[in-house]
């Protein structure tokens, strides 16, 4: 009766604990949606986009937009710490020598120092 009852517990604090700090980004939206397994699916690792070029005076762009235009996910600080990078010159395989910030994934970037970025997002063929 004991092992159940806490195995029971085991279960929902890792539910619990995943959806308190973003764990399983890569699990189903809905109940019924396949659970995403990087394993069979690349798409699931949590990678920086393509180059984002600056888009103009007035105009703000999040990683949560940038992700979804490319249908994934952003994942806050998933990207060995990383929400974004931002570069002054930028080429899509290159995912190194740019200002890593690990701002929320719904916060406009910061686009003083760079004209470009990439975003850290899961579900997009990188």
């Amino acid at each position: 009766m004991f092992q159940r009852w806490s195995s029971g517990i085991s279960v929902l604090l890792g539910i619990s604990m995943g959806a308190v700090f973003g764990l399983g980004s890569c699990g189903p939206e809905h109940r019924d949606d396949p659970v995403c397994d990087p394993e069979l699916d690349p798409a699931c690792v949590p990678a920086y986009t393509d180059c984002i070029q600056y888009p103009g005076e007035g105009t703000m762009l999040t990683c949560d937009e940038a992700c979804q235009q490319r249908g994934g996910s952003c994942l806050a600080e998933g990207c060995d710490g990383g929400t974004h990078m931002k570069f002054s010159i930028c080429e899509d395989d290159d995912h190194d020598g740019g200002i890593i910030s690990g701002a929320a994934c719904d916060e406009p970037i910061d686009w003083m120092v760079s004209g470009w970025a990439q975003c850290c997002c899961v579900g997009v063929e990188s």
